[in-house]
């Protein structure tokens, strides 16, 4: 069997007389020494664990704190002398990089072939559009589209009553609130003197490019007073785990929810049943037919020609010693980096996290007693025909047949 703090398993199982064989799945079990012939009138079960894993609140905020200090010192790293010049040129080879493989796709579409081929393709849509929206107007589409759209509909609904549920609002609450603190971080900032300094010469300019200089440099200064507070750094964590807490509720919730799982096969079913009717509502229309063809044969052909273009273009000298020298200037920053990292300290891991030891909590306490279990007298590997021999003799072995 499988204890209730290790993931759940298959089970073989059988009636006292070797008969009733059955498979199932099962995440714990409980041995009664004394046979009830009620056991619903028992007082209830213990507990399914004894043992629980530790990891209170005071762990998660030591983790927060250490995880907060780094990202802090690393934001202070970032701006020494040598990080801040090789940071500019990686920036600098990359826009140059960026131009440089711009350019043939600039002149690709320029040339007289792509001009004619893209007005073609556009001609042949448009003449295909007609058609299809008189496929649209067909009495059993336009029924299966309403059904489609209704069942959308319903999902929505369905979908906004999970996120109603208590526990979703429940983290939603503690989200505005960590919110509120980083809005409080943001705002003791913003009302630093430099700040507030920059911000009035940006209002009193009135030549639009000096102002725009300004308020990017507001915005870059901002952004590195931000990521060098502590305050936000901690709030910036706390925020982004529970919203990734929300997302796992929220998925959880989505898969166990049966009429959200029906509503989701009806969708499917009611969209291969549009798409089957479209197919045979176009074999109406032999004209539409050959004008997607000739489509799909005029942008394949198009697709073909730009990427001959650009590769005829990527194998000049230029492009390859640009690429090498976007490369080296990398690796020469992340060296740096990962040196100024190592000899403050901040380089390896978080000794205080343990990010397995949280998520086996949040399992320990969702595990429950099952009274019922969703049961096949045949394996996984006999449902899809694949039994290895030595499965099939251990089934005889056990199960007797």
């Amino acid at each position: 069997m499988f204890p209730g703090d290790h993931p759940e398993g298959n089970f073989i199982a059988c009636g006292r007389n070797q008969d009733q064989f059955f498979r199932g799945r099962i995440d714990h079990f409980r041995i009664y020494r004394q046979v009830h012939n009620d056991f619903g009138s028992l007082s209830p079960p213990p507990f399914a664990l004894t043992q629980q894993s530790e990891w209170s609140e005071f762990d998660q905020e030591r983790a927060d704190t250490w995880e907060a200090r780094r990202k802090v010192k690393e934001a202070e790293l970032n701006r020494s002398a040598k990080l801040v010049v090789l940071d500019a040129r990686v920036k600098e080879l990359a826009k140059e990089k960026r131009d440089l493989e711009q350019k043939p796709r600039d002149e690709f579409k320029a040339l007289p072939s792509t001009v004619k081929a893209e007005q073609e393709i556009k001609e042949l849509k448009a003449k295909a559009g007609v058609l299809t929206s008189r496929v649209r107007q067909n009495n059993e589409y336009t029924k299966l589209a309403e059904q489609i759209q209704a069942c959308e509909q319903q999902r929505r609904e369905l979908e906004e009553a999970i996120r109603n549920s208590t526990a979703f609002k429940a983290l939603s609450v503690q989200l505005d609130a960590v919110n509120g603190r980083k809005q409080k971080a943001e705002q003791r900032i913003r009302q630093l003197p430099t700040f507030v300094e920059i911000m009035r010469l940006a209002d009193q300019e009135g030549d639009l490019q000096k102002k725009r200089v300004l308020i990017e440099k507001y915005n870059g200064l901002f952004q590195s007073e931000k990521l060098s507070d502590l305050k936000w750094q901690m709030a910036d964590i706390v925020q982004r785990r529970v919203e990734n807490q929300r997302r796992t509720l929220e998925g959880t919730e989505r898969r166990n929810h049966v009429g959200l799982a029906k509503k989701n096969s009806e969708h499917r079913r009611l969209r291969g049943t549009l798409s089957h009717l479209t197919e045979q509502l176009k074999g109406t229309y032999p004209e539409l037919s050959k004008l997607d063809k000739l489509v799909w044969e005029k942008q394949g052909a198009l697709t073909t020609a730009r990427k001959r273009h650009e590769d005829k273009q990527r194998g000049q000298n230029e492009y390859t010693q640009i690429g090498e020298a976007y490369a080296a200037a990398g690796k020469a920053l992340r060296d740096e980096k990962n040196r100024l990292f190592e000899k403050a300290g901040v380089s390896g891991g978080n000794p205080f996290a343990r990010p397995s030891a949280v998520k086996l909590k949040e399992f320990q306490q969702s595990v429950k007693y099952h009274s019922t279990a969703d049961w096949d007298h045949r394996t996984r590997e006999e449902v899809s025909g694949a039994v290895p021999p030595k499965m099939k003799n251990w089934l005889l072995r056990v199960r007797g047949f």
